[in-house]
């Protein structure tokens, strides 16, 4: 799993443009526990039982979902809809745009 500094949460705190650079690394490196850790990160930082209120799941689900230790199986809609409304949570709206070349 890729290693990146350690994570201050305090600058994450209500700055969108720290929170989408922060998530751009995190999915540049591929790796999907990295990723779904980083955003975890993030929901941590701005309060767990916070953000699964506003984004009506459950805390406990929420929090081993986006633990970071094991692979997320993004393959199933449930939980790419409930990554999706963590992020919506956050003011964050992910955005795919074509790679360089094509």
């Amino acid at each position: 799993m890729a290693k990146g500094p350690a994570f201050g949460a305090a600058k994450y705190r209500n700055n969108p443009k720290m929170i989408a650079k922060y998530l751009n690394d995190a999915l540049a490196t591929d790796d999907s526990v990295f990723a779904t850790r980083a955003i975890g990160n993030l929901a941590r930082a701005h309060g767990l039982g916070a953000i699964a209120e506003q984004a009506d799941v459950d805390r406990a689900g929420l929090y081993r979902s986006l633990r970071g230790d094991m692979d997320p199986a993004f393959g199933t809609v449930l939980k790419v809809l409930k990554v999706l409304k963590v992020l919506t949570a956050l003011g964050i709206q992910l955005v795919a745009t074509p790679a360089a070349g094509l």
